[in-house]
């Protein structure tokens, strides 16, 4: 990693830009009724906030130190999207292959996300031999859609939960357990983030914009 120390007017030592490996963000200081060191990363910019008086020296330091690591979690962000099936015709193949391991194989003629769908995962119309899933469903992991799925397609058997259902499910997608745990995390996160009040969610939005305070009392709230 490399610094350019070309200091902010006002604000010391601190550098204006840093460099990891092949990219170069620039840096915007500034001081506010803040706790902690705080860092996010927006597009090429490396947004800095500190409470008033902290040695520019130790700005520097945090800035170092946080850099490389909010790169990486965005990289990561972006590389899990090339798990996803890409379109409609992809996520009916998927579906399709899903639907291939049941004893007796569902008709499946189309998979579609909708935005309108809120109260549940996924449907399956017997009618019409379609799938429809929340859309938010197409951005999570390609084993949890799997097993919105064959959730779905096993509603075609039986029409409740009971043992039947999940053993037959459990048969078909052996993730399916893992991913009731995934979707219940999801759950959990969108309620606490629908509470304003609630200090869970605004822990949510500040992981999520990559702010990063460095106070060595956050390590467990902020892992690396």
């Amino acid at each position: 990693m490399f610094l350019h120390h070309r200091p902010s007017p006002g604000s010391g030592d601190i550098p204006q830009s840093v460099t990891v490996g092949d990219t170069t963000l620039r840096v915007l200081f500034l001081e506010k009724r803040v706790r902690n060191i705080n860092l996010r990363l927006v597009g090429d910019e490396l947004r800095v906030s500190a409470p008033r008086g902290v040695p520019p020296g130790r700005v520097s330091r945090a800035i170092v130190e946080a850099a490389a690591s909010l790169l990486r979690r965005r990289a990561g962000r972006q590389g899990r999207g090339k798990h996803f099936a890409s379109g409609p015709g992809a996520l009916l193949e998927e579906a399709r292959r899903v639907a291939a391991r049941f004893p007796d194989p569902p008709e499946v003629e189309g998979v579609e996300y909708t935005d309108r769908q809120v109260a549940c995962w996924g449907t399956y119309s017997r009618a019409t031999r379609r799938i429809r899933l929340a859309a938010v469903v197409g951005h999570m992991p390609a084993w949890v859609r799997e097993a919105v799925l064959a959730h779905e397609l096993t509603h075609t058997v039986h029409f409740d939960h009971g043992p039947e259902f999940r053993a037959l499910l459990q048969r078909v997608c052996p993730d399916t357990l893992r991913a009731r745990e995934f979707l219940r995390g999801v759950q959990w996160a969108t309620d606490a983030l629908r509470d304003p009040g609630s200090g869970a969610g605004e822990l949510l939005l500040r992981r999520a914009s990559g702010e990063r305070p460095t106070d060595p009392s956050w390590p467990e709230a902020f892992p690396g």
